[in-house]
């Protein structure tokens, strides 16, 4: 065998103990919770912003998942241009998350459920990361009910503008965060993944109008203000970004690891 894509990140050591090489590379990529911000605890501010405080991404990124994914602390991910170094909101501070959720009402917190993919594509380990965000949550007092599904079921309701099991949040991941790819995501109810019911027309005007801009500074900066508007608002729980570990055999050579999912070959080849 010469190459593995995604190993599983408990099996690294061995894998690096075997002679192998592991590469990773950070990647435009956010694994998150789409939040329904139509109705209950979700629909206040306060709320999301509580629970993006009380989960700590550090602890998913390096003990979880060892070092193959970085904490994701604003909207955009770090491979992005859209990325802003001064923009990383959400800390892991408990305390704060319990003040948040004491002013919007809810001081002994809440219940909710959210629908897990076992598996799929960019997902990582989505059962032990959800878990993993269970119990920071259960400690500000946000008790999560987990319903797992296949991923194929989750994106089928989700194309049709349904949440998989019912739920009042998705646990997914997105790729190509790079400029339209945005659109279905974010742009209003004409999309069939609106299922969150996240509505903002400043962050519709900024992706569209990034969207029509020629010059890349300026798409840049309108990328960048939606996200930080995204990012303010949080209309979803914000986890961690992929850094998309590869397995290769010592005889593999020349290949660049990517800050996407789509590799070059051309330069690669095998042999002593």
């Amino acid at each position: 065998m010469n190459w593995i894509e995604y190993p599983n990140p408990d099996d690294l050591d061995s894998l690096k103990a075997s002679g192998a090489q592991i590469l990773t590379n950070s990647y435009d990529h956010l694994w998150y919770w789409i939040l329904d911000t139509a109705k209950g605890p979700w629909a206040d501010v306060r709320v999301r912003q509580a629970a993006n405080f009380a989960i700590d991404r550090q602890a998913i990124a390096d003990k979880l998942l060892h070092g193959t994914a970085d904490p994701a602390y604003q909207a955009a991910p770090r491979a992005t241009a859209a990325y802003d170094p001064a923009g990383n909101r959400y800390s892991h501070d408990p305390d704060k998350a319990r003040k948040l959720l004491a002013e919007a009402g809810y001081p002994n917190g809440f219940s909710t459920s959210v629908t897990v993919p076992t598996g799929g594509s960019g997902n990582l380990l989505p059962v032990p990361i959800t878990e993993a965000l269970q119990r920071d949550l259960a400690a500000v007092g946000i008790k999560v009910e987990i319903r797992t599904t296949d991923w194929t079921t989750l994106i089928g309701a989700e194309a049709k503008g349904q949440v998989a099991l019912g739920s009042d949040a998705i646990a997914q991941s997105t790729t190509l965060f790079q400029s339209e790819a945005l659109l279905p995501l974010f742009v209003g109810s004409n999309s069939p993944f609106w299922t969150g019911h996240y509505a903002s027309p400043a962050v519709d005007g900024l992706i569209a109008a990034a969207a029509a801009e020629p010059d890349q500074a300026a798409r840049q900066a309108d990328y960048r203000s939606a996200l930080r508007k995204v990012t303010e608002d949080a209309p979803w729980l914000f986890v961690v970004n992929d850094r998309n570990p590869r397995a290769l055999a010592p005889t593999v050579h020349g290949l660049v690891q990517p800050q996407s999912w789509f590799l070059d070959l051309t330069t690669v080849r095998v042999g002593k």
